[in-house]
């Protein structure tokens, strides 16, 4: 049979069954003597008939078994086209009643994102708006409430709402103010998508003016602020309903949260020269009724000049921000980051009583809030305590981990259903010290749970039975800058095994307690072009950072990792140094290592300096005297911590493990096919070195 001719881009066999989908969606009454005055020969049909949700209406039983099965397709869509019934629908009269055949409180993340962009298309703002509120909004917050963090495809899809800003704003951001109930952990994540997005002035000062009109909440704070940055040009209405809505907490005796002093920053900072004398006056009131200290800094000046509120200033700085720090630190989003107690002449803050208690009260709203828990509280309010009487000579840097309330649960997903991937893994043996490659199937987890200021962290899952290890659960470290020099993974993974190697060796003597480097590899994305990442085995629990590469100490101080460190600087006759030492437990991963050679393992390799750090601020533990290294600054109370059964060990000295500043990353063969590579395209572009031309980070050729 010859193949049916097309006629406006589609089949007529496709046109055909739009026609019929269209006819049999129109909605069959029930009464059916009212409408045509006779018999029907379809009332057999009539108890199996759906009576739609949203009009009444009775459709036919064929529709109802379309749509059911186009449901049942939608719950494991993934990815590819949309079945052509559901493309009419937005253009069927009783789109929501035929939408609820399709139950799309079951449908799965990738589907509801292609609905998303079909709806957000094809219908107009007011039945966007209903789409959005209905189907979209609470698919999002129960994904939340499920699994304390947002499918990826769902947060594509709230972006894509934000095509049609009105609806978006009435179907999505106002109800869920209204609500009452939603929690900041809604408000910040569904409020990311509206700060990375461009909308109108006309929509958001809308949106605003129903804002200011609110009863307080921590969501209607979070979005006040982030439409506040946005940095809108507002009509004068506007700006007042927000000095009014700021004003209305005059007669609050209450500590406001941190959430509404941010929004208040935010728009006092961008609004200043736009309030009224009457409200500048109002201002200055509302900053001495919630902060006294306010007047101290800014005198009797206007409010055209405003200083921030002292509450606001001693917020910790990761209270709601990304943290920079390095990827493993960053685990969580914390609410707080690492400080140091400075030396006496430091030009900061001093830790005056004063200080010291608004610092705590800003602990309590914290808690009140629901960021940190009750032991993260003491724990905190204990160290600020120790620090207003700490001595004066005292210049020991400490830090404190970042432990508050995670806006993203770092738990591995469920891979069932997920598509696996082939790929390449490189693997580093410090025995025979070769790099060994080996084919495997991985599947990567869509959305990163942690991000760093260099890594996106993915959790991904293996089988295999040839490594040893039978855990399948495992962490992928992908760069964020698509042009990382791809030697970083491969000269990580061998510091690394140089710790496993030295970690060995500590656990010769039998220490009160064993330690471990997590084995790492780098795995090669055959399927993704040839990404790279940083694999290692997922290990749940408390993570930990016990000190830095720069001589900074945990303000734990637990002794096995200091004890650990000083061992490999002892063992290495002084020519390494073992620091940056963090993980969960006793099981390590990401260390740094100072070396006399400074050039080796990159730019955390501080060299002598980093040594002198260290040596600085180590206070040596009953560990470091078992082990018999020569005491570096001897605790005065050496009974605190992790202490050894015997006094000292057997052996008369500790095993010299010498460092041999040799390397073998570049010997990787992956490594020496982009060398190859590279040199192949300066001979094909004939590169030359000119001035303003970047170098090749293999071999030095010059990139134009």
């Amino acid at each position: 049979m010859p193949k049916e001719k097309k006629a406006g881009g589609k089949s007529k066999r496709a046109c055909a069954l739009e026609k019929q989908l269209a006819f049999d969606a129109k909605p069959k009454y029930k009464n059916k003597a009212n409408k045509g005055g006779g018999d029907s020969d379809d009332s057999d049909d009539e108890g199996d008939a759906y009576v739609g949700a949203t009009s009444g209406q009775t459709f036919d039983p064929k529709i109802i078994e379309v749509y059911t099965g186009v449901g049942k397709i939608l719950q494991r869509y993934t990815s590819g086209k949309l079945p052509k019934a559901f493309k009419i629908i937005p253009s069927l009269s009783y789109w929501e009643d035929i939408l609820w055949m399709t139950q799309p409180d079951k449908w799965s993340p990738h589907a509801m994102r292609a609905a998303t962009r079909l709806f957000a298309s094809n219908l107009n703002p007011k039945m966007a708006q209903r789409f959005f509120n209905i189907f979209l909004l609470e698919h999002c917050r129960q994904d939340i409430r499920d699994n304390k963090r947002l499918n990826f495809h769902l947060y594509m899809a709230l972006k894509k709402a934000l095509y049609k800003p009105q609806a978006f704003y009435k179907g999505i951001i106002l109800p869920l103010c209204e609500s009452q109930n939603c929690s900041i952990r809604e408000a910040v994540i569904i409020g990311s998508t509206l700060a990375k997005v461009s909308v109108p002035v006309i929509h958001s000062a809308a949106t605003l003016m129903k804002l200011a009109e609110m009863p307080y909440s921590g969501a209607n704070s979070v979005f006040i602020k982030i439409l506040l940055n946005k940095k809108y040009s507002l009509p004068t209405r506007v700006i007042g309903a927000l000095a009014t809505h700021f004003e209305s907490f005059v007669d609050d005796s209450r500590e406001m949260p941190v959430l509404w002093h941010q929004a208040l920053l935010a728009f006092v900072e961008r609004y200043k020269n736009d309030i009224t004398k009457e409200h500048r006056e109002l201002f200055k009131v509302l900053f001495k009724t919630h902060d006294a200290l306010l007047l101290q800094q800014a005198g009797d000046t206007e409010v055209a000049q405003p200083t921030l509120p002292l509450s606001v200033h001693v917020i910790p700085p990761g209270t709601l921000v990304e943290s920079s720090k390095s990827m493993d630190d960053t685990m969580v989003w914390s609410t707080c980051t690492p400080t140091e107690v400075p030396p006496q002449n430091a030009t900061i803050v001093e830790n005056t009583e004063q200080n010291i208690l608004s610092r705590i009260s800003m602990l309590s709203i914290l808690r009140e809030q629901g960021f940190i828990d009750e032991d993260e509280f003491h724990r905190r309010k204990k160290a600020i305590i120790d620090e207003l009487h700490a001595p004066a000579s005292s210049s020991r840097p400490y830090f404190h981990n970042a432990t508050g309330m995670p806006l993203i649960i770092p738990h591995a997903p469920n891979f069932q259903g997920f598509d696996a991937e082939e790929a390449i893994r490189h693997t580093f043996n410090y025995d025979t010290r070769r790099w060994e490659t080996s084919k495997v199937c991985v599947v990567l987890d869509e959305t990163p749970f942690a991000k760093g200021s260099l890594r996106l962290v993915y959790h991904m899952h293996h089988d295999s039975a040839d490594d040893g290890d039978k855990s399948s659960s495992y962490v992928a470290k992908l760069a964020i800058d698509p042009d990382e020099d791809p030697q970083t993974y491969f000269r990580d993974i061998e510091l690394q095994a140089h710790c496993g190697h030295y970690a060995d060796l500590y656990n010769a003597h039998a220490p009160p307690k064993r330690v471990h480097f997590i084995p790492a590899w780098v795995l090669e994305l055959t399927q993704r072009h040839g990404a790279l990442c940083a694999v290692e085995r997922y290990i749940p629990g408390n993570y930990r950072k016990h000190n830095n590469n720069f001589g900074s100490v945990s303000d734990e101080d637990r002794n096995t990792p200091q004890a650990f460190s000083h061992f490999t600087y002892e063992a290495s006759h002084h020519e390494l140094l073992a620091v940056d030492i963090q993980g969960v437990g006793d099981m390590y991963t990401d260390p740094q290592i100072h070396t006399l050679n400074r050039g080796d393992f990159g730019k955390g390799n501080l060299g002598v300096l980093g040594f002198k750090k260290f040596l600085a601020t180590h206070r040596c533990n009953p560990i470091c005297a078992y082990l018999k290294l020569p005491p570096v600054n001897p605790k005065a109370n050496a009974n605190v911590g992790t202490v050894p059964v015997q006094r000292l060990m057997a052996s008369d000295k500790i095993q010299d493990a010498p460092f041999e500043s040799k390397h073998y990353y570049e010997q990787a063969p992956l490594l020496q096919k982009y060398v190859a590579q590279c040199r192949d395209d300066e001979v094909k572009l004939r590169r030359t070195s000119t001035h303003g031309e970047r170098g090749c980070l293999f071999c030095q050729c010059s990139i134009q």
